[in-house]
């Protein structure tokens, strides 16, 4: 059995152009959990509005410790609107990308 491939807004697949990315979010946990679980909430959405290729890692800060989440088949297309909406969700150092290694 095989995975449908990430598709673009209109049903085109999606489609590579450069280097595959790793997408880097960071949640840090606050003193109001229902707070953080609708930063999640609304983390997941932005991320799901670009599917594509590029590969997400998603971990919650607390307590001193990062755990990493996982989100199964769940791949983005970085692009500068995705970091942007993710920057007014998170704040601008809870958001970074690398080079995946393919």
């Amino acid at each position: 059995m095989s995975l449908p491939k990430p598709r673009r807004a209109g049903g085109r697949p999606a489609t590579r152009t450069g280097p595959k990315q790793r997408l880097l979010v960071y949640l840090v946990q606050t003193d109001y959990p229902d707070a953080d679980v609708d930063r999640l909430r609304r983390v997941v959405a932005a991320l799901q509005k670009y599917p594509g290729l590029d590969e997400v890692r998603l971990s919650v800060v607390a307590d001193g410790e990062t755990t990493q989440l996982q989100i199964p088949h769940l791949g983005v297309r970085c692009c500068d609107e995705l970091r942007a909406g993710l920057v007014e969700i998170v704040g601008p150092d809870s958001v970074a990308t690398e080079q995946a290694l393919v």
